[in-house]
């Protein structure tokens, strides 16, 4: 049987995993990474550190295997974070820049005066003007880093998305290729034509020159070398983002399910050909022909909770341990305005101040379990505006399919699922985008994951968080410009209401 060897570039580690034809783990290996937070919204991380580490975890998880394993060996694939960049020294390889993660806005203010209407960029891009996006990252160290203007000048310079970076360093190239699901997170790929848009780079003053080349999610990336396993090379085959990769965690997704991965942000996805303009229109694979999918983001998940964590316990604690001692009980659960990483869909506001918010004017107390409660239900309130769009543009949506690190908290499962009037389903193998990345490496086989363990929170009537959701309705409506908080009264809340089923 064929065996796939999946890389995994994630917001607080890489990971490694062997995945067979049927989809089954039989191996893994896995390395936390640092990252450093500014005041501004600087968000770095270390790119030689990550590829240094995702090469150490390749070789860990192979070495793990039997000799009968090793030899099964077919093909490698790598998943990454879709919008994380950094500026390359072409010639030598090396970063000049640290890596800017997606959460990194920056350089939001340098891309504010494009000329192009948020029409304009939708259509060109499917996606909207956001600091998030690789441009203003390009557009910040073009301003303030020196070595990367010197490399302008010199014809040195490479803007390299963190999976251009990882693909020339584990397959030791001289050439920079990006697949098209990363490129788009740019800012500056034409969505139909999967190439990189003279519109969009001449709007923001980007050299072609500086881009790596585009090419389609599979094909020949180069070999990546494994020092001590009976293949020493392995043809890096298939590349993708994370999120792109989740949504096939469990193989082809039906046309009545929304997929959730949740990280450091929460990503929600329904395969679909239909729009809604509040949310994304994504491609998530690039080969002989092109799918997309709606997507909505909520950009503070585990980032937010982390910050709480913090503050309390000086960031030693997993908040998804902590969290498993939640369940919404409490008389004294405040609300909380979640803007960390700024406020993803479907109001899209980028700078969005987080607070914390009492419920019927009593005290706050600065109790963690309490706090961390109401983080959790932020996470889940967010996830439900944007549900409930992808729940009207399709077929009714049935099952709700949840993966990811942070699906592992049993009352932000169950949150989603009262809010929302659906059974979410949660897998025993939470590595969803490393799943789906192997599915398409297998072929893409109909018979993917049949003996996964599930998990499925059935909707239920909580009255409390049903109220507190309301209270976080209006709070947000008070804090977003007319334009955004409209979103609140043009579609009423469907879900589990507080008699039963029906309409909030």
């Amino acid at each position: 049987m064929p065996l796939f060897l999946i890389l995994d570039q994630g917001g607080q580690s890489v990971r490694a995993l062997i995945i067979d034809q049927q989809g089954q783990v039989l191996a893994r290996a896995q390395h936390a990474i640092a990252t450093h937070y500014g005041d501004k919204g600087e968000t770095e991380q270390d790119p030689s550190s990550i590829a240094q580490h995702i090469k150490q975890c390749a070789r860990r998880a192979t070495q793990a295997l039997s000799v009968v394993q090793q030899q099964q060996l077919k093909s490698a694939g790598l998943v990454t974070q879709r919008a994380s960049l950094l500026a390359t020294h072409r010639s030598s390889g090396k970063p000049l820049t640290p890596l800017y993660s997606w959460q990194d806005r920056r350089g939001g203010a340098l891309i504010r005066n494009s000329g192009l209407s948020t029409q304009q960029i939708r259509e060109e891009t499917g996606l909207r003007l956001s600091p998030h996006y690789g441009v203003a990252k390009m557009r910040w160290c073009l301003k303030h880093h020196t070595q990367v203007k010197a490399a302008a000048s010199s014809d040195q310079l490479v803007f390299t998305p963190i999976v251009s970076y990882l693909v020339n360093q584990l397959t030791d190239s001289d050439r920079y290729l990006c697949d098209p699901i990363n490129g788009s997170r740019t800012l500056l790929m034409q969505r139909q034509t999967a190439q990189w848009s003279s519109l969009l780079c001449d709007a923001f003053k980007i050299d072609r020159k500086w881009l790596p080349e585009l090419t389609s999610n599979q094909g020949d990336f180069g070999s990546i070398k494994l020092a001590g396993c009976l293949k020493p090379e392995l043809p890096l085959s298939y590349v993708s983002g994370d999120q792109a990769g989740a949504l096939f965690s469990r193989g082809l997704p039906a046309q009545d399910t929304i997929t959730i991965n949740l990280g450091t942000g929460a990503f929600v996805s329904r395969l679909t050909d239909a729009d809604d303009n509040k949310l994304l229109r994504s491609l998530i694979h690039v080969a002989e022909h092109s799918i997309s999918a709606l997507e909505g983001t909520v950009n503070g998940a585990a980032s937010a909770l982390q910050q709480v964590m913090s503050k309390h316990q000086n960031g030693k604690s997993n908040p998804a341990s902590t969290l498993q001692q939640i369940d919404g009980t409490s008389p004294d659960i405040p609300l909380f305005i979640n803007g960390v990483g700024g406020l993803g869909a479907p109001f899209w506001q980028p700078d969005f101040t987080s607070e914390f918010v009492a419920v019927d004017d009593k005290p706050l107390q600065p109790d963690p379990v309490n706090e961390l409660t109401a983080v959790t239900e932020s996470i889940a309130f967010l996830i439900q505006m944007i549900v409930q769009r992808l729940d009207g543009v399709g077929p009714k949506v049935a099952r709700i399919d949840i993966n990811g690190g942070l699906s592992r908290v049993n009352y932000l499962c169950q949150a989603i699922a009262n809010l929302s009037g659906i059974e979410v389903v949660r897998q025993q193998e939470n590595e969803g985008s490393a799943l789906g990345c192997a599915w398409w490496l297998a072929g893409c086989p109909e018979q993917w994951r049949t003996n996964d363990a599930f998990t499925r929170f059935i909707p239920s009537e909580m009255p409390s968080l049903q109220n507190r959701f309301k209270a976080w309705q209006q709070a947000m409506k008070l804090r977003l410009p007319a334009e955004q908080a409209s979103v609140f009264d043009s579609q009423p809340l469907q879900g589990v209401g507080l008699n039963g089923y029906g309409t909030i």
